[in-house]
């Protein structure tokens, strides 16, 4: 959701309520605030809806406060500001000016800490009439009972201005174009300052290019040699082979035919 930029929402003095804020309150308010232990949201008219469709549901968020003495009619007062997180309905809302004023709720002994604590954040129309009305029309609608209601102050919702985020080919396209000097329009000088920096990176890349190519070369010349001599000791092994396996085995020899006789021929003395 958007974020304001710091808006005062609070000074020391009278309250719609008949009472007053205190300085010291609105010192406790701007230092003790914190989101992660209890987050004050923004209501219209300090009414809380039930329904996240309600014209009564919460428009935004308190981000984080602090405190700061300004010049009101002359007198040094301390004031209360804020960073708001708001919806953009809110936004919507604010440049209609509809809800253009703020209206603090106090509470004053928060989580029995002794010390006030900013509770909600109300925007409304009628700040010249919120002092009569406030008993009547906000007392119902309080966390507490002992909080308390500023007098309303006119707020601007003035917005931060978001980062633009830039794709990695746009940043490239601009750094490329400040170390050549071509951020402002292009003249010819800069066109030719152009050409000489890609004539210039292109001779520098030359000799790296001519030894690639030589080595493709001769390494597709080393293959083919070994892939020839390859070849020729294949064929040498098959030749080997095949007359190996038509000899017999010196394992199978058969014995000599023996000299004597079945029929009873004597041996030699």
């Amino acid at each position: 959701m958007p974020v304001t930029k710091a808006v005062r929402i609070a000074l020391e003095g009278q309250t719609t309520d008949g009472r007053t804020i205190k300085r010291e309150e609105i010192e406790q308010m701007g230092s003790n605030y914190n989101p992660g232990k209890y987050g004050a949201r923004i209501w219209l008219e300090h009414i809380r809806g039930m329904l996240p469709d309600s014209q009564f549901r919460a428009y935004g968020d308190v981000v984080s406060t602090f405190s700061k003495e300004v010049d009101m009619d002359g007198h040094k007062k301390l004031g209360l500001f804020a960073v708001l997180d708001v919806t953009e309905d809110m936004v919507a809302i604010n440049k209609a000016r509809q809800k253009i004023f703020t209206s603090i709720e106090i509470q004053p002994n928060f989580a029995g800490s002794g010390q006030a604590y900013l509770a909600g954040l109300g925007v409304t129309d009628s700040p010249a009439s919120l002092g009569t009305e406030a008993l009547k029309l906000f007392s119902s609608r309080k966390l507490d009972q002992a909080n308390q209601f500023s007098e309303a102050l006119e707020t601007t919702i003035e917005l931060e201005q978001e980062p633009q985020v830039e794709n990695l080919g746009t940043k490239l396209f601009a750094r490329v174009k400040d170390l050549l000097g071509l951020s402002t329009a292009n003249t010819n000088s800069e066109l030719k300052h152009f050409s000489d920096a890609v004539t210039a990176i292109a001779e520098s890349q030359k000799d790296l290019l001519d030894r690639n190519s030589t080595f493709s070369k001769t390494l597709e010349a080393t293959v083919a040699s070994l892939k020839g001599e390859v070849q020729s000791i294949t064929e040498k092994f098959n030749s080997l082979h095949s007359k190996l396996s038509k000899e017999e085995s010196p394992e199978n020899t058969q014995r000599l035919p023996a000299t004597g006789s079945v029929v009873g021929a004597k041996t030699d003395f």
